[in-house]
């Protein structure tokens, strides 16, 4: 009966979790149609008279505006402005053959989802319905797709993320692993040495190179480096070389897929990864200084794609969205351009309508506004645009409220459902579920299925569940008010719900999700309060005055107010999420390789190799002081632990070393990380099979803390030790009860999330992490990302 019980709480609760989200994550329904020459009549050309036969498209990872952008005057550089002067100069003394532009990106500001919106035009959501879904490869109508249709060859060198989006569509390519960060050069390296003779090459139509280097860079050092001085330097004499090398038929797109924050790092939405650069040159660039015209100096990323389209004379990507540049276009084929745009749009709108009809009142009266004119103007056309495309975006981030009702509903009943069973548990632990109970269960189950199958169209089906899940919260909420009023639950065992219950409604405040780890710290110390009042009361009624008595309460209360202390410095090992305000990260939350080399870079390795030196002895104690003569094995199991524990701890030292010294030591840092991990396997496997599992689990626990401590960085080993400490020595105090002891496992491992420089936002993913020990090109990727989570 437990098992049926486990069983059926779980389905409930996972079906609660599957309707929310079906409500919360965003979702778009892929369309697999393609753009076609016979679209618009245009003899001889396909849509419109190209400007252009030829186009270089330039990616250069990561490449923030401000790198680009001349400094104002008397402006100080630093390692990262006013480090591509020869791009600077030709924007401010050539302006006839440069456009520069503020290249906003969607979230989330990753290189794939750029990618994506580079090339088809489209908006990112969470889910893509469809075909696309669960894999990489786009299968929507793009750039590439359109320009191999065209008969026109395309030809492509650098990151080989490319070939996983778009298989088989090169006429030639070169490429390199993307996935090491702290590889800086490969693939840049790569792109110098085969773009020159690329260009000499007369086969190509489109000639697409992507760098990595620095966004490499940022991940590794951050921006105050002068790693990427070296790069950006890098990266402008390059753009530089293919200005002096390009004819008047082609034209040089130089562009950032993303920016990134002043850590080096990117994913989220704050403005500093959503401000990539866009910089054009071309020798024949529209001439608009005897023309009364406004143009932006920003653009979406999704307007490159009409863009290039249009300048090459390509059909426009069917599902694109974007707005082309009207800078980039001669005054005489501007309004036309724009109308075939428009036009466009307006059939990937009416086609959508077809496919997804909960759209047609949000779009269908921006079709009737646009066939009611017939006026062949620029600003009517651009109009249009703008208005699809807010709807649209409108449209996207919309949740639905029904689905997302219903998905809390369900999980707070299953919730208070799971509490009354633990009561019931609690005073007839053999009590089994009632038919009646099955049977509403069971029809609950059948109807949540029945909503997650065919959706909330049928309103008949959401009002039943609305009332049967209000029936059923406010029966099990009665019932448990009635046990706790009749005392059926243990006073000290009501807490950690209530403690519970407040976490979890702190995820209705966006201020207490954007400051989750202060929630989750004041729990934990409140936890500890409440443990320090128990211990006190307790202590009153035990015979008191001996100095035996006197030393234990005193070491008892000092060990409690310590790690409640402990508790309290993890805010020294957090990191900050761009929307906390006036927060400061302390240099123990950087990675090593990021902070200038000075004294206090050299302080912080002394204090990390020496908590993690008192850590191991730490731990060697531990084992000595658990030792027992009925345990036979114990005495070898822990010496062998101890004889590998102190090379281990030496080799992590050295390892962290590598990241000290600004001698490059790439190889010998992966090394030491990897000869660690093979000995913590190695030790794993001999205690397992060679040592009781009591024995064998507290050894164990001590490699494989070594080992976290080690991929955590030098920074946060201090943390770590005093993490472990405090659940070691204040388990005791949280009774033998297995739901308290889950609530502090659980508060612990949420406080070390966040103090070991976690938030819960993709940008501050540890990429670093990733890469200890582990090689940028190793084909097993779910390890690296493991390491990443840690």
């Amino acid at each position: 009966m437990f098992f049926a019980k486990l069983l059926l709480l779980t389905i409930s609760y996972l079906l609660s979790l599957l309707i929310f989200q079906r409500g919360l994550l965003l979702k778009r329904q892929v369309l697999r149609q393609q753009s076609n020459c016979t679209d618009v009549h245009a003899n001889p050309a396909c849509w419109i008279q190209h400007q252009y036969n030829r186009s270089i498209w330039l990616v250069i990872d990561a490449l923030r505006y401000d790198f680009v952008a001349p400094l104002p005057y008397n402006a100080a550089s630093s390692h990262f402005l006013g480090q591509m002067p020869l791009t600077s100069r030709l924007i401010v003394e050539q302006p006839e053959h440069t456009r520069l532009f503020h290249f906003i990106a969607d979230a989330p500001t990753t290189t794939l989802q750029r990618l994506k919106a580079l090339t088809t035009g489209t908006l990112p959501t969470f889910i893509e319905a469809g075909e696309n879904f669960g894999g990489t490869e786009i299968l929507e109508d793009n750039l590439v797709n359109q320009l191999v249709n065209q008969g026109k060859n395309v030809t492509f060198i650098g990151d080989d993320t490319w070939l996983s989006l778009l298989p088989k569509k090169f006429h030639r390519f070169f490429h390199a692993p993307s996935f090491d960060i702290k590889d800086l050069h490969t693939v840049d390296n790569l792109v110098l040495g085969k773009i020159y003779d690329e260009i000499s090459r007369d086969d190509w139509s489109v000639l697409i190179a992507h760098t990595l280097g620095v966004d490499h860079c940022g991940h590794r050092y951050g921006l105050e480096n002068f790693e990427m001085t070296a790069k950006l330097r890098q990266m402008d004499e390059l753009v530089y070389n293919l200005t002096n090398l390009i004819d008047d038929d082609t034209v040089l797109f130089v562009m950032g897929d993303h920016g990134m924050t002043k850590s080096g790092d990117h994913g989220g939405d704050s403005a500093l990864e959503m401000d990539a650069a866009l910089f054009v040159f071309s020798n024949k660039l529209p001439d608009y200084s005897n023309i009364n015209f406004d143009f932006t100096d920003t653009v979406n990323q999704i307007d490159f794609v009409p863009t290039l389209s249009l300048l090459l004379d390509i059909p426009i990507p069917f599902s694109n969205l974007g707005k082309l540049i009207p800078s980039l276009f001669s005054p005489n084929q501007l309004t036309q351009a724009m109308g075939i745009n428009c036009m466009q749009i307006i059939r990937f709108v009416q086609t959508y309508i077809n496919q997804e009809p909960s759209f047609k009142e949000s779009l269908e009266w921006l079709i009737r506004e646009f066939e009611s004119e017939s006026q062949d103007d620029y600003f009517r056309y651009e109009k249009v645009v703008d208005n699809v495309l807010s709807v649209l975006r409108g449209a996207w981030t919309k949740f639905d409220i029904s689905m997302i009702r219903i998905g809390i509903f369900s999980f707070l009943e299953c919730l208070l459902f799971n509490l009354l069973q633990y009561a019931h548990c609690m005073s007839a632990p053999k009590a089994s579920l009632s038919v009646g109970v099955w049977v509403f269960r069971t029809g609950l189950l059948l109807l949540q299925i029945s909503l997650l199958i065919g959706g909330t169209s049928d309103a008949v089906l959401i009002s039943m569940l609305d009332l049967t899940l209000s029936a059923s919260i406010f029966y099990h909420l009665i019932q448990l008010i009635f046990h706790v009023i009749t005392v059926q639950f243990q006073i000290s065992l009501i807490w950690p719900f209530l403690f519970a219950l407040a976490q979890g409604l702190s995820y209705t405040s966006n201020s207490f999700i954007i400051y989750e780890s202060d929630v989750v710290r004041f729990l934990l110390q409140t936890s500890l309060v409440i443990v320090l009042v128990n211990f006190v009361a307790q202590t009153r009624t035990q015979k008191k005055g001996t100095s035996r008595f006197m030393y234990l309460y005193r070491n008892n209360l000092l060990l409690i107010l310590s790690c409640m202390v402990a508790v309290r410095s993890g805010k020294l090992f957090e990191r900050c999420r761009e929307e906390q305000v006036g927060c400061t990260e302390t240099i123990m939350s950087l990675p090593l390789s990021t902070l200038p080399y000075d004294e206090t870079k050299v302080l912080r390795f002394v204090f990390g190799a020496i908590s993690l030196l008192l850590l191991n002895i730490w731990f060697n104690k531990a084992h000595k002081k658990s030792g027992s003569s009925t345990v036979p094995h114990y005495s070898s199991t822990a010496g062998l632990t101890e004889a590998i524990a102190w090379p281990v701890s030496c080799l992590i030292i050295l390892h962290w070393l590598c990241d000290l010294v600004p001698i490059n030591y790439d190889l010998l840092n992966m090394r030491t990380a990897q000869i660690v991990y093979v000995v913590m396997i190695c030790h794993f496997i001999t205690t397992t099979l060679f040592s009781a599992s009591s024995v064998a689990f507290p050894a164990q626990f001590h490699m494989w803390t070594l080992v976290l401590g080690m991929i955590l960085g030098d920074g946060f080993v201090v943390n770590l030790m005093l993490i472990v400490m405090t659940l070691t020595y204040i388990k005791p105090y949280f009774g033998k009860d297995l739901s308290t002891i889950a609530f502090l496992l659980t508060m612990v491992g949420s406080h070390g999330f966040f103090s070991f420089g976690h938030q819960a936002s993709i940008s501050m993913i540890p990429w670093q992490a990733a890469f200890v020990g582990i090689p940028g090109n190793f084909s097993l990727k779910f390890i690296p990302a493991c390491t990443a989570c840690l």
